[in-house]
């Protein structure tokens, strides 16, 4: 199943299309005791997601639920909600203004990613 994440490093985001699959309670018999609506799931695609092992291997992470998004503007409002969020948390600690052209400008710089 494809959805759409945010990807946040190094103080940029980005919104990337994910390939995943659902975590089965066989595999982890922890989601028998999620909510419903909530799930596990492992990340497939792309590669460049999956995490490495002491032993060198790349294995694909597990993320919940609250990391996927259906449509890509979904993920993107959700992006921009939080860079907002960020900055004007920032404002508050003493950090530089909080100024909503900056804010509008970095929100232009979230890019899309697509398998």
């Amino acid at each position: 199943m494809r959805m759409f994440s945010i990807i946040s490093r190094k103080g940029l985001s980005s919104i990337q299309e994910v390939e995943i699959q659902f975590v089965s309670s066989l595999e982890d018999p922890s989601v028998l005791w999620m909510g419903k609506g909530e799930y596990k799931a492992k990340v497939l695609k792309p590669e460049s997601l999956f995490e490495k092992q002491k032993d060198g291997s790349l294995t694909p992470p597990v993320w919940c639920w609250h990391a996927f998004y259906q449509t890509e503007e979904a993920a993107r409002a959700q992006a921009e909600s939080d860079l907002k969020h960020e900055m004007e948390r920032a404002a508050g600690k003493g950090g530089a203004p909080f100024d909503v052209i900056t804010c509008l400008a970095r929100c232009k710089e979230i890019q899309t990613f697509n398998l």
